[in-house]
């Protein structure tokens, strides 16, 4: 190869050039972004989310029955009830119009009604997973069948409600039709993650969280999920939303699923301490 085919090396001159040109484009895209953060962050704290109309058809101790508005003339026969998880808010199940489980199902002609918990209070710590699936899952099924004249039902438990909800059929298999689970643990051994450490005696005692505060606080059980994937959730995901601070339908996309993340509800402390001990471990719960 002759000196002439030789790739030609920067001189110190154009490298400092170059060098303060890329940091000049960096600068102007931060301040343009800078410049539209306080609009989108504005933007994204008037978000809405859970806007399906619905109405309270049945109530007792903190527990709301929902029935969502049809919204086709023609209906199914056989209605549908959610059963949400003891933790987080239910509208990640109707988080916008578009993106959404319970407008889905209505727009298929279902009756669509909802199992929203609601939090906690002092007085609640003892309630048992039995409390939960004997007591006030079978009296929301009891009134759903009732309402609609049907002997049974479909079930669709989403997370810790479809943990629920398999106890629910399990028991009571007459009453539902059809259980449809989404996103629901089962099983735990070798999984990995904070769900398994939580399941171990020797790793995690959790009567210790529930003889300090009762129930156990809707943050700690943030963290810990959290936690299951550190940079993805306290990093990587935040890196994303700058990155994409132009697009306005990213950003309220992105405060609507933060919304909920951050929307946290404390479990009775007597259900968490079982479900861990038995639940996860695998031992036979009710």
């Amino acid at each position: 190869m002759s000196s002439d085919d030789q790739p030609r090396l920067q001189t110190p001159l154009e490298m400092g050039l170059e060098a303060q040109q890329t940091t000049l484009e960096v600068g102007t895209e931060a301040m343009q972004r800078a410049a539209i953060a306080d609009d989108r962050l504005t933007d994204a704290l008037s978000v809405g989310v859970g806007e399906t109309p619905s109405e309270v058809v049945y109530t007792e101790n903190k527990l709301e029955l929902h029935r969502y508005e049809p919204v086709t003339d023609r209906q199914h026969d056989v209605p549908i009830l959610i059963v949400y998880a003891l933790i987080n808010r239910p509208y990640i199940l109707d988080l916008q119009p578009d993106r959404s489980v319970v407008r889905r199902l209505l727009e298929a002609g279902h009756d669509v009604y909802l199992v929203k918990w609601n939090e906690p209070s002092r007085l609640d710590q003892h309630l048992t997973l039995d409390d939960y699936v004997n007591r006030y899952l079978l009296n929301c099924v009891d009134e759903v069948r009732e309402r609609t004249d049907q002997d049974s039902l479909n079930i669709l438990g989403y997370c810790m409600g479809g943990t629920l909800s398999v106890m629910y059929t399990a028991l009571h298999p007459e009453t539902v039709n059809a259980l449809g689970l989404m996103a629901t643990g089962l099983y735990f051994d070798e999984t990995g993650g904070v769900l398994e450490r939580w399941g171990d005696a020797d790793y995690y005692d959790p009567a210790a969280v529930t003889e300090t505060f009762g129930n156990v606080p809707g943050e700690f059980l943030d963290v810990g999920f959290a936690l299951m994937d550190p940079v993805a959730n306290y990093v990587s995901k935040y890196v994303q939303l700058y990155d994409r601070l132009e697009n306005a339908d990213f950003v309220r996309n992105f405060a609507r699923m933060e919304t909920w993340l951050s929307d946290s509800v404390d479990v009775a402390g007597a259900t968490y301490v079982e479900f861990l001990e038995k639940n996860l471990s695998g031992q036979p719960t009710l």
